[in-house]
């Protein structure tokens, strides 16, 4: 944990800097490219309410996913900075305040890093669009591991 919300911010700014200015020269070197070979998606979100529980709780996230799109598979990493504000009795479980059963304690205000979520697919038959009777099958795999404060 960070003992500073702006040491967070300041580490989480320098992450997306960094990200950025990797995939930016791949994408100025493609002169026409049949579609995007890389995607960048940050999608932050705030959450306020019981959660099963009698006292409000707090929660600001904000995944970043960085995706590879390949021929025939594509394979993503999502990356998330969470911030809770709670009474100790709600934590974050892939993304969402659930209750834990605990007896709430002293307001607690805790963030950094959260879930590590990765994700990739192979296509086994190409779909080639709405005449084929045959669709895509994707074989996926999803690995997780949930912090709890």
């Amino acid at each position: 944990m960070f003992s500073r919300p702006s040491a967070v911010l300041r580490t989480l700014f320098g992450i997306c800097a960094v990200v950025a200015a990797l995939l930016l020269p791949l994408r100025a070197g493609a002169e026409e490219e049949e579609r995007e070979h890389f995607q960048l998606k940050l999608s932050p979100s705030y959450d306020e309410g019981g959660f099963g529980t009698s006292e409000t709780t707090r929660t600001f996230v904000v995944p970043l996913t960085v995706r590879y799109l390949g021929e025939k598979f594509d394979v993503a990493a999502t990356f998330s900075f969470v911030r809770i504000d709670s009474p100790g009795d709600v934590v974050i479980l892939e993304g969402t305040p659930t209750a834990t059963g605990r007896v709430p304690g002293a307001r607690r205000v805790d963030s950094g890093f959260g879930d590590i979520v990765l994700k990739g697919r192979y296509f086994l038959i190409e779909d080639p669009g709405l005449p084929s009777p045959v669709p895509s099958l994707p074989a996926s795999a999803r690995a997780t591991r949930s912090l709890t404060w």
